[in-house]
């Protein structure tokens, strides 16, 4: 209770040093966009950066898509609440696993089919039917995965600025919107380079001051908690509990693997070339720079734990981290750090956030405007496309935010998100690319 009472406190409250930083970094995010917008002139423009992305852009893009509040406030938390047991084998562990699969399977060959979304190639591989229930069924998923983002943008805005996280939120939303509706995939592209790499920088920082300040090194950590990657010891039936772990690790593995928003990535890349090794190249970096949130979670729990414990790091009963927000990384944080890397943090993660939810809200309102909208009005010039395009990214983001305002966690969103992909449209992709045999009957029955 007493943990608790804190973490509300530390809430809306100004925080003077990160909100001066935070503002014009926002702004230079906005900057980047915008300008990156000049090239945006076409329908292609806008979806696939006219499939213009340099190799270097390719990874980071593909890596930021993953490495939002997920991968940052979310698979810290479960770390600390429950361990390499837990709900962190879905992500980080089924993040990279997917970006990789992907690069070794799946980007070659949607690369050549020269499409602009996913569900143009449901519609050429099992008619047109099934082409607009695909969007539909991705785009809910969309809803879910972005909610859980804005989630996060509130998290660390009800911290840092002094205004409740619905506020917080919006706004952060707002800026989103801005750039991703004039700039596409330009503007995504682009601007989740820069922030790709300032976040990868600020967290190595972070670890190295983290692990001094607060006297627990990055194995010591592990060693300490007897950290091991099996199932949860608590569940009586070790085949049952193989069987949970497992299936966490697949249901984002696989489960993103038929989604927009990597199909949009990848597909922008120069040449397929980029497309397969960026996707490669970037679920190895993005496993390796995960563990980084990860150690912030240990360090997280033996601050509670020894909090709540009489000075025991190791925990006492009754006592469960479990009850409190995701955002009990940064109460960490900000007890372990100085000002200064304080401040890097906070505005790289907020970047970080930002990046991987502009790219679901490009995502979203192109298939709507191209797989549901398009196929109604055949009529329409590509111009006006283009603009109902970007006014669907709007309506989208408005409905997402009306998700957040439950009581889910950014976990919550995002593993449902890749269960409803998964189970929707994983297989009829799978087998419609690899089997001849499969035919729109099938496709419909498994989505």
């Amino acid at each position: 209770a007493a943990m608790r009472a804190l973490s509300e406190a530390e809430t809306n409250t100004v925080d003077v040093p990160v909100l001066a930083m935070m503002v014009p970094y926002l702004l230079l995010n906005l900057g980047i966009g915008l300008w990156a917008s000049r090239h945006t002139k076409t329908l292609k423009d806008f979806v696939l950066a006219g499939r213009t992305l340099p190799f270097f852009v390719t990874i980071t893009s593909m890596f930021a898509m993953f490495f939002g509040a997920e991968a940052t406030l979310g698979s810290s938390f479960n770390m600390a609440a429950t361990g390499l047991s837990g709900d962190v084998m879905a992500d980080p562990y089924g993040g990279a696993l997917c970006l990789v699969l992907y690069g070794l399977f799946y980007a070659v060959p949607l690369y050549k089919t020269n499409n602009l979304t996913l569900s143009d190639f449901y519609c050429e591989r099992y008619g047109s039917k099934m082409g607009v229930f695909s969007a539909i069924v991705n785009t809910i998923g969309y809803l879910l995965w972005t909610a859980g983002q804005i989630v996060g943008l509130g998290l660390i805005t009800s911290r840092t600025w002094g205004v409740p996280s619905e506020v917080g939120s919006l706004i952060c939303t707002a800026i989103i919107v801005i750039y991703t509706f004039r700039g596409g995939m330009y503007a995504v592209a682009w601007t989740e380079c820069f922030e790709s790499v300032v976040i990868i920088i600020c967290l190595i920082v972070m670890a190295v001051e983290v692990g001094r300040t607060s006297g627990t090194g990055w194995s010591e950590a592990y060693t300490r908690f007897g950290e091991k990657m099996e199932p949860d010891p608590s569940n009586s039936s070790k085949v049952k509990a193989w069987l949970n772990l497992f299936a966490m690790w697949l249901y984002l593995g696989i489960g993103s693997i038929p989604s927009q928003d990597i199909y949009e990535r990848m597909n922008s890349a120069a040449k397929s070339s980029y497309a397969r090794w960026g996707a490669i190249i970037a679920g190895v970096v993005y496993i390796l720079v995960s563990q980084i949130p990860m150690y912030f979670g240990l360090v997280a729990r033996a601050k509670y734990n020894a909090d709540n414990c009489n000075g025991d790091i190791l925990g006492c009963e009754g006592v469960s981290i479990g009850d409190l927000d995701e955002g009990i990384i940064l109460d960490t944080i900000n007890f372990y750090t100085s000002d200064g890397v304080r401040v890097l943090f906070y505005c790289a993660l907020i970047s970080a956030i930002i990046s991987t939810a502009s790219g679901t809200l490009l995502g979203a309102g192109v298939l709507i405007t191209i797989n549901i909208v398009r196929p109604a009005m055949p009529n329409v010039d590509e111009a006006k496309i283009l603009q109902i395009s970007r006014f669907a990214t709007l309506i989208f983001a408005v409905c997402a935010y009306c998700f957040t305002l439950g009581d889910e966690s950014i976990s919550d969103f995002v593993n449902i998100s890749s269960v409803w992909l998964m189970v929707g449209l994983f297989w009829p992709l799978t087998f419609g690319l690899f089997w001849r045999g499969a035919t729109e009957v099938g496709a419909g029955l498994s989505m």
